[in-house]
């Protein structure tokens, strides 16, 4: 009896070994593929980081260049929205 209990024993600790790498391969294979993907959102994130230092370069640039004066808001307001000051007289021709 004592000789059967021994094989029993050696069969289910092998079944358990063979348990135990199935799952430390399978927690092995995630960890790589996770690794993986945290590398490629790693790049994405500093290529998004560089496009939006570009973006802020660019906006700074551009309000530079569209700032402006009073005189050009006041020139905009008399031509295009055809605004006076209070004091002002507008003369109308008849063409």
């Amino acid at each position: 009896m004592r000789r059967i209990y021994i094989k029993r024993n050696h069969r289910g600790l092998f079944g358990v070994g063979i348990l135990v790498f199935v799952i430390c391969s399978v927690f092995y294979y995630n960890t790589e593929v996770l690794e993986a993907k945290i590398q490629s959102r790693q790049e994405d994130v500093a290529s998004l980081e560089s496009n939006r230092d570009s973006l802020l370069e660019k906006q700074a640039s551009l309000k530079e260049a569209l700032t402006l004066t009073d005189e050009d808001i006041e020139k905009i307001a008399h031509e295009k929205l055809n605004l006076v000051y209070p004091d002002e007289k507008i003369m109308k021709s008849d063409k």
